[in-house]
This record gives structure tokens, sequence and C-alpha cells, in this order.
């Protein structure tokens, strides 16, 4: 088995961990970096029929660096920022910049390694082209809309402060989420709201006016905006990096905290499941929000609605019918009528502690990837 990603990531570790639970022996690992070097002919590492799995490029921020200078040759787009390869390029720890740049070198990236191992006969895990989509969210929407998988309303694309307020307008919404297209973790997200006098946004970004000007750089802990000095100047320069707009969608509520849900679909199959809580609108884990309980959840939903769910994720990550698996993100809507699909995350299945049938989510994917490949063939 050949693992493209960052050979001292947590993510690698725990997999080549799984594969020794498994009792199989280590996979191969080709870092982006030397990928991005062209230091690899791939012919000659990887065998006809291997199985190959494409990791997340993690939060090596060198890394990030080196591919927004990837695109740095590419045309650039006018209406998001630029930066020239050979720009000064910024080492802040935590700094939100470029995530358009980067999305666009990754996805060259990917573009060339789908390209050389289609020569190869082997059996992707993942798609490159189907990462490129779940890492795009306005493309990733349109495209789950197009199969009526339920999600939120979105709003057309938005340039800046001013374009968001007239699109709500027009539309009589009062509540947004407003994400980073590119972005992950809850990174450069915004629950927006407005009643047309007074505004608020909650987000993990923090605003630091610099000499060099307004710089935003993500946060575990929420802060909350209410003035339009502050909110205006945010959605602008996350704008610059590129928003997908969408309906902010009440969540259901257990235990005094609303919830929603990571499931993660494997060959086609809804599996591990993990409830994440919060007391404000975003649940995301690594803002040390807890787990919940997913017996309690099962039982407030019931059997019958609880399999609609199931079915939702399994819609959902039927869209990318060319890899193994997906993270999907579930939001109930407080009314628990209605089962909404938020999110298809391609590197979603970092489950630590999760098991089912006695395997974690890894182990999981393992044991289902022969008998899935041979199915899609």
């Amino acid at each position: 088995m050949i693992v493209i990603g960052n050979p001292h990531d947590r993510r690698v570790a725990l997999w080549q961990a799984a594969l020794a639970r498994q009792g199989q022996p280590p996979a191969c690992v080709i870092s982006y970096y030397d990928l991005l070097a062209g230091q690899h002919d791939l012919a000659e590492l990887i065998k006809s029929s291997e199985l190959v799995r494409i990791e997340s490029p993690g939060k090596d921020e060198q890394l990030y660096r080196e591919l927004v200078r990837f695109a740095a040759e590419l045309t650039p787009e006018p209406e998001f920022e630029h930066w020239p390869i050979d720009a000064n390029l910024p080492q802040e720890r935590g700094r939100l910049w470029g995530s358009r740049q980067w999305y666009r070198g990754y996805t060259r990236l990917l573009s060339q390694l789908g390209q050389q191992l289609a020569s190869l006969n082997v059996r992707l895990l993942q798609h490159p082209a189907d990462i490129s989509v779940m890492f795009d969210k306005v493309a990733c929407h349109a495209r789950l809309a197009q199969a009526d998988v339920l999600v939120p309303r979105s709003l057309p694309a938005i340039g800046s402060f001013e374009q968001l307020q007239t699109a709500l307008q027009t539309h009589g919404w009062q509540r947004v989420f407003i994400k980073l297209a590119h972005g992950s973790s809850a990174a450069g997200v915004v629950a927006y709201r407005t009643n047309g006098r007074q505004m608020q946004a909650i987000t993990t970004v923090e605003l630091v006016e610099t000499s060099a000007g307004l710089q935003l750089y993500n946060s575990r802990n929420l802060r909350t905006y209410t003035h339009l000095r502050e909110i205006q100047p945010l959605i602008d320069a996350l704008a610059q990096q590129r928003v997908h707009v969408e309906e902010w969608v009440p969540k259901a509520r257990l235990a005094g905290k609303v919830y929603d849900l990571r499931m993660l679909v494997i060959a086609g199959k809804a599996q591990h499941t993990v409830v994440r809580t919060s007391t404000s609108p975003i649940t995301n884990l690594h803002l040390l929000n807890p787990r919940g309980d997913l017996a309690a959840v099962q039982a407030q939903l019931g059997a019958e609605f609880w399999q609609i769910v199931r079915q939702q994720a399994e819609a959902a990550s039927a869209c990318f019918e060319r890899s193994l698996y997906a993270g999907v993100d579930l939001l109930i809507a407080n009314s628990l009528q209605h089962c909404l699909v938020g999110e298809v995350n391609a590197f979603g299945d970092l489950l630590p502690n999760v098991l089912v049938d006695g395997l974690d989510s890894y182990e999981a994917e393992i044991v289902g990837a022969g008998s899935w490949w041979s199915g899609i063939r």
C-alpha cells in the first residue's frame, strides 16, 4: 500500500498502526514535499493494482506556503487575493491568509497526481477529483443539491460585506453561516445574524490591526463582534479568500446544548458517528467542544428518523462514488423533522476511540477497501 501524505503526521501514524493491527505490512509513504519537488517517479514506486491512500496535507504551515507558491504561476483571479511566486509569504502561526490560492495549488497537485496514477492501474481509496470538490464548499454544495440531497439554502457568490447585506435583504434572511470556501476545522467560520438595525458575528477569527493593515488569525476561542466597524472588514477580508454563505439552520438540542453529527460513510454504508455539542452555534470538536451521547441522540430521534439520517449521509457520500469513504456533517433541525447535509469532508475519518464492530475508522476502511474496489470496477 502507498500513502501520500506527511510522514510525521499523526494521521499517517494512526493509519500505519491500523495496518499493523490488521496484520498488513506498513505502507510506503510518499511525502507531499517530494511530490512538489518532483523527486519520485511514481511508476518506479507503485506496483500495478496497488492500493493508494491520499492523506490530508495536515497543519504543516510550510507545506501550506509551498502549495500557495505552487499556484502562484497560475492566472490570477482578480476577485481574490494573489501572492506572487517571489512574495514574502506570511510566517505567523494561525494567521488566515491565501486560502483560495492554497486550494488552487493543492488541486493543481492533485490533478497532476491523478494523471500519473491513472496510467499505473492503481486502486485509489479516494479519487483526486473527488477530493478537489469536497475541498470546495461551493462546488460540493452544488453537487449535493443537484443530486437532491437536502442541504441548507445558499446565497450566490458574495465578494464583500455590502454584497452580503444586499443578498440578505433580497432573500429576506436574517441568519447565515459564512465559511471560507476552502477552509477546514472551523477556520474562518462566521455565524452572522442581523435584524436590519443590529448585527452580530460569532466566529473563530481574531481581528488584529497591524502597521501592514488588518490581519486575521484563527483561534480556538470564539469571539462575538457586534459593531459594523468590526464585522464589515471581517467579511470583506474573508471574501478576498472566497466564501460560501448558507442559511443558518437552528440545530437540535439535547441536555442544554445544540448538536450536529459527523458520520463516516465507508463503501456506501454509514458507520462511525460522533455527536458534536456546543453552547454556541459552532460545534467543531477542535474548539474543545465535548462529544455528545450518541445513544441519547438516537433515542431522541427515534429509530425511523435515525434511519433517514443514515440515508442522508449515504446519499451525500454516493455523490463521490469513486472514493471509498467520506466524513459527512449532518444538521438535525431543531424541529427534529429534517436532516440536512452541511459538508462532506475528504479527510473526515479521523475519529479516535470510536468503534463499530470492534474496528476503528481506519481499520474499517482497510477491511472494506478490497470488496469496495472490486464492486466499482
